[in-house]
């Protein structure tokens, strides 16, 4: 169910950050932004794991003997709701959704083209162009 909620947080992320992209030369920076973002959440969950491994690989004695205590009480441990895997699936991309717009609020305009605001010393002036005949120049006419 982790690598799986993963996975979709991992996708849910990077559609959110990729829809944000104004051009191509952003791709790089966006990439940071994932790393940024994920590394806190991958870091303490594999953490996490590695806690749970060491509760059911535990050899015998008082841990190994609280685990198979708690485990009892349930009825069947390794039975998984639908219901609960499309909570984890939401709580995943939610979750990611949340991640992204903290760090976009904090960090992404810097990443975002501002459209450059260009004024012209020339932007009251009137242009008018209009087609000169031969007879309004004023250069004269070879017969």
């Amino acid at each position: 169910m982790h690598t799986t909620g993963l996975d979709l947080e991992d996708a849910q992320i990077l559609g959110s950050l990729f829809s944000r992209i104004q051009d191509r030369n952003q791709i790089g920076r966006f990439m940071t932004a994932y790393d940024d973002i994920r590394q806190p959440r991958t870091s303490a969950l594999f953490k996490f794991i590695e806690k749970r491994q060491a509760v059911y690989m535990a050899a015998k004695g008082p841990l190994r003997d609280l685990r198979d205590m708690k485990l009892s009480k349930l009825s069947d441990p390794l039975e998984t709701e639908d219901e609960d895997v499309d909570e984890g699936m939401s709580f995943a991309t939610q979750y990611a959704n949340d991640m992204v717009e903290d760090w976009w609020s904090k960090y992404g305009a810097s990443l975002v083209k501002v459209p450059e605001r260009r004024y012209s010393v020339l932007s009251n002036v009137e242009i008018s162009v209009a087609k000169k005949t031969r007879s309004d120049s004023p250069l004269p006419s070879i017969s």
